[in-house]
């Protein structure tokens, strides 16, 4: 089913101000109350409660996981503001999903938490209980993902201090914490909240959790039916709690919720309708194509295996500044032909140094060494400009990258891609309302972000690239590489790679 959007209708992303995001997080709150999720400030900003409220509620109305990683798009907006304009497959993935929630995690007052552990959190703060979830889910990966430290972290800061007698700066907390693997906010057993071996794994509902107000929060959970427990009568750990059974679902997939099979009631009889127009065709449908970005640091590469893990294109380093000798030592005819024969998209980037000297020469020599190799042919990506350092101000170094990417577009037809990261852009570029060059092709670095922040000049188009880690593995690379994912159909991929024409321009 087509929803028709209102005019103007934008992509929301991390940051976005205004009057549609507010009506989103309304939207939002009134999908979670019915869940049992903890509702969020409505204050017009996307900050990160809204984004993981839009990850969990999205998923659990059954929106596809590729829509989810784009941003709240149009089409999501107004689906969040009337569910029943969902298709019978969203209303399926809805129905299927609805058993798995208590085990997902969400955020609870910013806290990493079980879905199904928040719920009778929730519900008791409904009920009068004023307290505060501080810390819950610290396992690696999970935790980070928050804004939160693992356990594996704590226990590091714990050791220092004890060793140094002071808690380092870095440190978030130097409190007393279990060794990594023992402990019930690993889902692992301590050997005291629960029975058994130590490290052993515990059921997601027996996650440890640390609060504010415990007795009160006690108080209110028996009355509400729950049971839950402080394992640990004094000292620190007297804020810990642990659930002595599970609290069960999240929601009942019952009649509150249409079946997948639903059809609307029969409208009543209605003249005749008028001939049927054209078929509209088909919405393109985004895909998600991977690549790394590769520099010396890589070392050799077996490019053949990197496409046969599903890699399928990647840019490579070619110059550093405007220096002949800054260039990647292993950038030249061999890495560029062994990559095309390999069946890789071939990208190459340039780091610039914006420092007083001239943009059109680092241009020049970019291009030169590119091209020199064999690249910035037919079938390539542009040129990439990689912007993440300066030494001029704001509005200097906004007007260098503009003059890189005007006279990269005079040597080759097309302007350039850039990289950058949002605090760089907002801090040492001012993130002025335009890119550098119009139509600019956006590259944003944005590590452990359900979906990356976009700079105000992109926002209406959003990223094209996203390097979302710089501790990706994949084969054929030893060691740690960035990994990226392009936004975008396989036609729009294409359309960005150069053509015959632009390839051979002067």
């Amino acid at each position: 089913m087509t929803v028709k959007q209102p005019s103007g209708a934008r992509t929301l992303h991390s940051g976005d101000v205004g009057e549609d995001v507010r009506a989103v997080q309304r939207a939002l709150n009134a999908r979670a109350a019915p869940r049992d999720y903890p509702p969020i400030p409505v204050d017009g900003v996307v900050g990160p409660s809204t984004v993981w409220a839009y990850l969990a509620l999205g998923h659990a109305v059954g929106f596809l996981p590729e829509t989810l990683r784009e941003g709240i798009t149009p089409d999501a907006q107004a689906l969040l503001a009337d569910p029943s304009r969902r298709v019978r497959a969203q209303l399926e993935r809805e129905r299927q999903r609805a058993p798995g929630l208590a085990s997902r995690s969400i955020a609870f007052d910013g806290t990493p938490v079980f879905w199904g552990l928040a719920k009778p959190l929730q519900r008791a703060r409904e009920a009068g209980w004023n307290g505060v979830l501080n810390s819950a889910d610290r396992r690696s990966g999970f935790a980070e993902r928050y804004g939160k430290a693992s356990q594996p972290r704590l226990f590091s800061c714990y050791g220092s201090r004890l060793r140094t007698g002071r808690c380092p700066s870095s440190c978030p907390s130097c409190n007393p914490a279990n060794r990594p693997g023992r402990s019930t906010h690993e889902l692992r057993s301590d050997g005291v909240a629960y029975r058994g071996p130590v490290g052993r794994q515990l059921a997601w509902w027996q996650l440890g959790l640390d609060l504010s107000d415990v007795d009160e929060l006690l108080r209110v959970l028996a009355r509400l039916g729950y049971r839950a427990r402080r394992p640990y009568r004094s000292g620190a750990e007297a804020q810990h709690v642990n659930f002595s059974a599970s609290p069960g679902p999240v929601i009942t997939y019952d009649a509150r919720l249409p079946p997948a099979d639903a059809t609307p009631p029969s409208p009543r009889p209605v003249p005749a309708p008028p001939p049927a127009p054209s078929p509209v065709p088909p919405k393109p449908v985004p895909v998600t194509i991977n690549g790394p970005d590769i520099s010396v640091y890589q070392g050799r590469i077996n490019w053949p295996e990197l496409r046969a893990g599903g890699h399928e294109f990647a840019i490579v380093r070619a110059t550093v500044g405007a220096a002949p000798s800054d260039t990647d030592e292993f950038f030249g005819p061999g890495r560029l032909q062994a990559m095309a024969d390999a069946d890789i998209v071939r990208g190459f980037y340039h780091v610039g140094y914006p420092s007083g000297g001239d943009a059109l020469t680092e241009a020049r020599h970019a291009v030169r060494t590119v091209r020199g190799a064999g690249g910035l042919v037919a079938g390539d990506l542009p040129l990439c400009l990689d912007l993440e350092q300066t030494r001029l101000s704001p509005r200097a170094t906004f007007r260098w990258a503009s003059d890189f990417c005007s006279e990269v577009r005079r040597l080759t037809g097309r302007g350039c891609i850039l990289y950058t990261y949002p605090a760089f852009w907002r801090t040492r570029v001012g993130d002025p309302s335009e890119p550098p060059e119009q139509g600019g092709v956006l590259w944003i670095a944005n590590y452990r972000v359900p979906f990356p922040t976009v700079p105000r000049a992109w926002r209406g188009r959003g990223w094209t690239f996203w390097q979302y880690t710089d501790r990706g593995r994949a084969p054929g690379i030893s060691g740690a590489v960035d990994l990226n994912r392009f936004h975008g159909t396989r036609a729009a991929f294409d359309a960005l790679r150069l053509q015959p024409d632009a390839a051979s321009s002067a």
